[in-house]
C-alpha cells in the first residue's frame, strides 16, 4: 500500500504537474507510515514544488531523524536553507 501512495502522488507531483494534490496523497501517507523515513522525503519534495517551503523543512527533518542517512533530503534541506 506504501508503495502504490508513492505512485500516485508521484504522478500527481510530476506527470500531472499538481502538487498540492500530491501534497495531499503524501499527507495521508505519512499518517498511515508515520515511521516510514520515505513517505517524509516525499512529503517534503512535494511541499517543496508546491511553494510549502515551511512544510518541505519539517518533512525533510523528519525524514532525517528516522534515516540519518537519506541523503537526498540532507541536499535538499540544505538548499531549502539557502533560499
Amino acid at each position: 500500500m506504501e508503495a502504490d501512495l508513492v505512485s500516485l502522488g508521484y504522478s500527481f507531483l510530476y506527470r500531472r504537474s499538481a502538487p498540492e494534490d500530491a501534497v495531499q496523497v503524501f499527507r495521508s501517507l505519512t499518517e498511515l507510515f508515520p515511521d516510514s523515513w520515505n513517505a517524509w522525503d516525499c512529503l517534503g519534495e512535494a511541499s517543496a514544488e508546491a511553494g510549502e517551503l515551511r512544510l518541505a523543512s519539517d518533512s525533510y527533518r523528519r525524514s532525517l531523524d528516522l534515516n540519518p542517512e537519506n541523503d537526498h533530503a540532507a541536499r535538499a534541506l540544505s538548499d531549502l536553507q539557502r533560499r
